[in-house]
């Protein structure tokens, strides 16, 4: 009796199948393995503050990225129980670059080693696990070009072209430079069909885009050599395969067009980081899913071996109490957990932000994010006269920041650092800021830097206005 078909072509796929779920299984264990040192600050935190001001927020946080970066953080937002349980999920969607280049380097050479070897570069390659762990250097725009390059592989069904045109649309937004990996997108086989499309979802965005290219265009054109020393700084070794991958593409006839346009697209990039005078390695790395499906036109299990000796597992950052660090997912974590911990439940409360130095230790808004989606109701987390408001302080270490005043309570604090949690009330904060304000003038001493209560009024009371919160501090850093 004849084997039913749908049997004998799982049977057929099965090792592709077990190969692709063996390098996702990978590249998120890697990536998770780095989570609780994530950057969780302003542009980190910008696409979940979009997702969570509702559906029809299209306006992204910042003018070069476009609503399509939102999308899968909205999505995600309602599954989740917290902010760190977010930052996961996004980091699987980051993983998915492993996959997506290794089944377009099966699609296009049927060399299952190389495929493995494929899968296995982009599932551990620091400079792309970095790129996770900033959740801001070019967002999900590897992911998007590694769908890309996927679904520009010949095909016969004709609703691919769809999804052709949803990928690099979705790279662009997350990224503008990914705009010149067009060469690969010019590789569809409908190509008249995709540009439609891709137009009909990007024009709106390179419209408003257009409006700050000029701003970009820097006086004295360089040409971006930091960019490429910083991408072999970062991967090492496997900088060199990423080479190989682009050298071996173009000896084999099914990949060949592909390490062509991949060529393409980065000489593209490197003369427009020329032009403008800025260029970063993780620009660099948006492209690394097409330069790596070339190693699997190595013949047999050369792809395999040539990756195998530079594999190496990511090593946390062992320093100080890694996961309290500044501006790191694992401080706001536990920030997040001592205020829910000591705050008072029958007043609402309101999270802000004091800082003396550049960069704060916790962004108020990820906290205003965080507790909503712990269970917090909007009306328990609101601007009243009978609200209980959670301090965040930066400053440098040691510093009298640190020592709260008396009609505040000092909830944690670790004076070696730069950061502690103070509790109290918007009348005790504008008290205590009146004579802090007045030692500072006539000390002729730096002014601090307020704010960020705006990010989670915006989400849940934007009616209140921007005015809601500037009168609880007596002076600020102009």
């Amino acid at each position: 009796m004849p084997e039913p078909q749908s049997g004998a072509r799982l049977r057929r796929h099965l090792p592709l199948l077990l190969i692709l779920l063996g390098v996702t299984g990978v590249a998120v264990a890697a990536r998770w393995s780095l989570l609780a040192q994530s950057m969780a600050l302003g542009d980190s935190l910008g696409p979940w503050l979009v997702a969570a001001r509702g559906p029809w927020s299209t306006a992204p946080h910042a003018p070069p990225y476009g609503w399509m970066l939102a999308v899968p953080h909205a999505f995600i937002l309602p599954t989740v129980g917290d902010l760190y349980s977010a930052f996961s999920a996004i980091r699987v969607l980051d993983a998915l670059i492993a996959p997506l280049g290794a089944w377009a380097a099966f699609r296009l050479t049927r060399n299952l080693w190389g495929t493995i070897g494929v899968g296995l570069l982009l599932a551990l390659d620091p400079s792309l696990i970095d790129t996770a762990t900033s959740g801001a250097e070019a967002y999900q725009a590897p992911v998007a070009i590694a769908l890309l390059t996927l679904l520009t592989v010949p095909t016969r069904h004709r609703w691919m072209s769809i999804f052709t045109a949803v990928a690099f649309s979705w790279a662009v937004m997350c990224h503008p430079l990914s705009i010149l990996a067009a060469p690969i997108l010019l590789l569809h086989q409908r190509r008249s069909g995709v540009l439609l499309a891709t137009g009909l979802l990007l024009g709106p965005h390179l419209w408003r885009l257009a409006a700050h290219t000029g701003d970009a265009m820097g006086p004295q054109p360089q040409f971006p050599w930091t960019a490429l020393q910083a991408w072999v700084r970062q991967s090492g070794a496997m900088s060199i395969l990423f080479g190989v991958g682009l050298v071996a593409g173009l000896t084999h006839e099914r990949v060949r067009p592909t390490s062509k346009a991949a060529l393409t697209a980065l000489a593209l990039m490197l003369v427009a980081g020329t032009r403008i005078g800025y260029l970063r390695d993780h620009h660099l790395r948006i492209l690394s899913a097409p330069a790596a499906v070339g190693l699997a036109a190595l013949p047999g299990p050369l792809g395999l071996l040539a990756v195998i000796p530079l594999l190496r597992w990511p090593t946390p950052d062992e320093g100080r109490a890694r996961h309290r660090r500044p501006g790191t997912l694992g401080l706001l974590h536990r920030t997040t957990n001592t205020v829910m911990s000591q705050r008072d439940p029958s007043r609402p409360l309101v999270v802000d932000g004091f800082r003396t130095i550049h960069v704060p230790a916790v962004e108020p808004g990820g906290v205003w994010l965080d507790l909503s989606l712990r269970g917090l109701p909007p009306a328990q987390l609101d601007r009243t006269t009978d609200s209980q408001l959670a301090l965040l302080v930066t400053a440098p270490r040691d510093a009298p920041e640190h020592e709260a005043p008396a009609a505040f309570g000092l909830v944690q604090a670790d004076h070696r650092d730069t950061w502690s949690i103070w509790l109290g009330s918007p009348e005790a904060l504008h008290a205590w800021s009146s004579a802090d304000c007045a030692d500072r003038i006539a000390s002729d001493a730096r002014l601090p830097r307020v704010g960020g209560a705006w990010d989670g009024l915006a989400i849940f009371h934007p009616e209140r206005g921007a005015e809601a919160v500037d009168g609880w501090w007596a002076c600020r850093h102009p």
